[in-house]
């Protein structure tokens, strides 16, 4: 795997976005990603490596790190995305929903708008205001007919240690071909009481053979 990405200012985020960069709260200093409440309201905002990094990842593996203030907090990771705008991600490309309350990854497929459930991975949970480290990653593989397929592997960081939590396949295959898969994220913001903190986090992109 060939490491393409470990600094901030390689993110494009949405238009008109809200977020600061905490000098209090990070994992690696001296800030970490954050995303306000915009009038006492749940606030979504989404983050992606920008074009010139990587504009075409098919296959690649993500670290990143989140510190919640309370449970019941969701986040979500997007990759092989189909549009060069910065969005949910919910129209053409894949999207894993991580939920803090439920401990469990939801991994969906979307073409064209249509929604295709591919599976659930649990994970293990910690208290508030404790890092999770989370490696996503996603590559080509042989299943037992020989059939090339995607695999999306999920691992925490549990005792210095990357502990691999499950793995979901999609016969699909959705836009391996594509030339353009692009990797992102959710910011997620409401009260100062209820907040969700991005930090160190490392985009790799499989070499071509």
């Amino acid at each position: 795997m060939e490491k393409i990405h470990h600094s901030v200012a390689d993110w494009e985020l949405e238009e008109n976005h809200a977020y600061f960069l905490d000098n209090e709260q990070f994992l690696s200093g001296p800030t970490s990603l954050c995303c306000p409440a915009v009038n006492r309201e749940v606030t979504l905002r989404y983050v992606y490596l920008k074009p010139a990094l990587g504009l075409n990842i098919p296959e690649g593996m993500v670290d990143i790190y989140k510190l919640f203030t309370t449970f019941h907090l969701t986040w979500e990771f997007y990759f092989r995305q189909q549009t060069p705008l910065v969005h949910r991600g919910n129209q053409n490309g894949y999207v894993i929903t991580f939920s803090d309350n439920t401990r469990k990854a939801t991994i969906r497929q979307y073409v064209n708008g249509i929604e295709t459930s591919l599976g659930t991975i649990e994970y293990t949970n910690f208290s508030s205001y404790w890092w999770q480290g989370f490696r996503i990653e996603w590559y080509g593989y042989l299943s037992a007919y020989f059939e090339p397929i995607l695999r999306i592997r999920i691992s925490q960081r549990l005792s210095g240690e990357w502990v691999v939590q499950g793995f979901v396949d999609d016969a699909a295959n959705a836009f391996a071909e594509s030339g353009v898969n692009r990797v992102g994220f959710a910011l997620y913001g409401q009260l100062e009481s209820r907040r969700v903190w991005t930090d160190d986090t490392s985009v790799y992109r499989k070499k071509e053979t």
